[in-house]
C-alpha cells in the first residue's frame, strides 16, 4: 500500500517495497491522503474497503507494506482490527512513522490486543538497541549509555535540569542527541580554531565524517557519512508495538546485511 501523491519519505519507501515484491501475483493497493496528512480526511472509509480486498487474498498472503504518514497508518491499523476475516493472521511493515503509534491517542486498542495482528516498523532508535552489545562494529553499549548518564545527571544538577519526564522507547530523544552530536562534529571541524564557521562550510565537513577517528559514535550507532552526506550502513532497529502501545525492540538490521567494518569507510 502506498500514498498515490507521496513525498520524500514515502515515495522512499515505496520504491524499496517495489523491489522488494517485483514479480508478485498482486499490485500495489493506492490510497490518496489530504495535502496535510496530519488531517483525517477520507482515508478510513479507503482503508475499510481495502481490508475487505485483503480479506479476498488467499490464507498464505500474511504481510502487508505500508508506505505512508502517521496519520493513515494508524487509520489502517484501525481498520485491520476490525476487519470481517478476524481469523486471518496479518503482519503490517512500515517505515518510522511507526515509532509516533505509541502516544496516538486515536489508535484503538482492540487492534492492539489483536493476537492476530502484528505490527512492525524500522525505528531511527531505540533504548533496547544496544543492551546486550551483539554488533562487535556499527554502534555498542558505552555509545548509548553516555546519553543515558547524561539524562541522569540532568534529573539530579540542578544547573543541568530539571529536564522533565523522558520516554527514550520511540527513538525521538535519542536520535535529536545524536544530531546534535553530528552538528558539533561538523561546526568543530569547519572551525578547528575556535572561531564562528559560515554555514557552507559546516556543510563541507560531512563527507569526512567516517573512519575510525571522524565518525560519529552515537547513542543510536555509528553515523558514517557518504559523499552525498547520506549515512552508510546505519543501524536500523527493528520494533514491534505491544498490546499496551509500547515499543518492544526485536532485532538489529543492517541496510548492507552485516555491521559496517571497524573502519566505517563507505564504498565507492
Amino acid at each position: 500500500m502506498y500514498d498515490r501523491t507521496g513525498d520524500p519519505y514515502t515515495r522512499t519507501i515505496q520504491r524499496s517495497f517495489e523491489k522488494m515484491l517485483k514479480g508478485s501475483r498482486y499490485g500495489a493497493q493506492p490510497f490518496t491522503p489530504p495535502t496535510d496528512r496530519s488531517k483525517e480526511g477520507s482515508t478510513a472509509n479507503v482503508f475499510a474497503q481495502i481490508t475487505n480486498i485483503l480479506c479476498d487474498t488467499p490464507k498464505s498472503t500474511d504481510t502487508v507494506l505500508f508506505a505512508g504518514r502517521h496519520t493513515q497508518l494508524r487509520q489502517f491499523i484501525n481498520a485491520l482490527g476490525a476487519r470481517g476475516c478476524s481469523d486471518r493472521r496479518f503482519t503490517l511493515l512500515t517505515g518510522d512513522e511507526g515509532s509516533y503509534l505509541t502516544g496516538d491517542k486515536d489508535l484503538d486498542p482492540s487492534a492492539l490486543r489483536d493476537t492476530l495482528l502484528s505490527v512492525r516498523y524500522t525505528a531511527l532508535a531505540h533504548p533496547d538497541a544496544w543492551a546486550k552489545d551483539a554488533a562487535r562494529t556499527g554502534g555498542g553499549a558505552a555509545d548509548a549509555k553516555v546519553l543515558t548518564d547524561l539524562l541522569a545527571l540532568g534529573k539530579r544538577d540542578k544547573e543541568v535540569g530539571p529536564i522533565g519526564s523522558v520516554d527514550l522507547s520511540d527513538g525521538q530523544l535519542i536520535i535529536a542527541y545524536d544530531a546534535m552530536r553530528l552538528a558539533v562534529r561538523g561546526i568543530r571541524g569547519a572551525s578547528p580554531t575556535g572561531g564562528i564557521p559560515a554555514l557552507a562550510d559546516v556543510g563541507l565537513q560531512w563527507p569526512q565524517v567516517k573512519g575510525k577517528q571522524l565518525r560519529v559514535n552515537g547513542a543510536s550507532g555509528w553515523i558514517c557519512l557518504d559523499a552525498h552526506g547520506n549515512p552508510y550502513d546505519k543501524a536500523v532497529p527493528i520494533v514491534e508495538l505491544t498490546p499496551d502501545a509500547r515499543a518492544r525492540f526485536l532485532r538489529m538490521a543492517w541496510p548492507e546485511g552485516r555491521p559496517p567494518a571497524k573502519e566505517c569507510l563507505p564504498p565507492s
